[in-house]
């Protein structure tokens, strides 16, 4: 569906076993890792859709943070994103914004450098996973207040237009009951706008002639 891909971009943030398996260090406790793992994985693949990946290596030394998670190496740091609907190379981070890396990041067993923004590194990916900035991108996974906002942040200076997907995302857990404000009102609704995948079927449809199938 060549068509489909050419008129929205996808892109998931943090969909790792720490974050959106109930045995990760730092799992969140809404319902957004099953509904991808059981609904939006599903259709994406029944679909052909593709879908760009951003992931974290949040190993120590790290600014303030005193939580080590995400370690490569570890089933932590492992992507539930299946492989065969990854599209391109992974970004890995090493903080929420995007812009930060480090030497060695992502290898397993080798001493990471100290922590650095690279604009530059990150505009090279994004200028060749979605190179036509007239395509909005759909975003989804973890968390919405923190590493989902910082992407979306970096994406709409850039000039994208954003959705989230509602259901395919959630706040930290400390924070689940404050959902609908974080997705609505807060900084979060100043560079997206939120769709539920009713929506996103909807236009999907009326993009591709096509019937909006998901499996069970």
């Amino acid at each position: 569906m060549k068509d489909l891909i050419q008129k929205l971009y996808f892109l998931c943030v943090d969909y790792q076993f720490d974050f959106a398996s109930p045995e990760g260090k730092a799992s969140v406790i809404g319902d957004s890792p099953l509904f991808i793992a059981n609904t939006l994985i599903p259709f994406l693949e029944l679909h052909e859709i593709k879908v760009s990946e951003i992931v974290s290596d949040y190993r120590l030394p790290r600014g303030k943070s005193c939580s080590e998670t995400c370690v490569p190496g570890t089933p932590g740091f492992q992507s539930l994103l299946p492989d065969h609907i990854r599209v391109g190379k992974q970004h890995i981070k090493c903080m929420h914004n995007p812009l930060w890396t480090r030497e060695n990041i992502g290898v397993a067993d080798q001493p990471i450098g100290k922590e650095y923004q690279s604009p530059e590194l990150f505009n090279r990916w994004v200028s060749h996973h979605f190179p036509e900035k007239t395509i909005p991108i759909v975003l989804f996974g973890e968390t919405m207040e923190c590493c989902l906002l910082n992407v979306a942040q970096e994406l709409y200076f850039r000039g994208y237009d954003l959705f989230v997907l509602y259901e395919a995302t959630d706040p930290m857990a400390a924070r689940q009951i404050y959902k609908d404000d974080i997705i609505h009102h807060s900084s979060l609704s100043l560079y997206t706008k939120c769709i539920t995948f009713k929506d996103l079927c909807s236009m999907l449809t009326e993009q591709t002639n096509a019937p909006a199938i998901t499996k069970q």
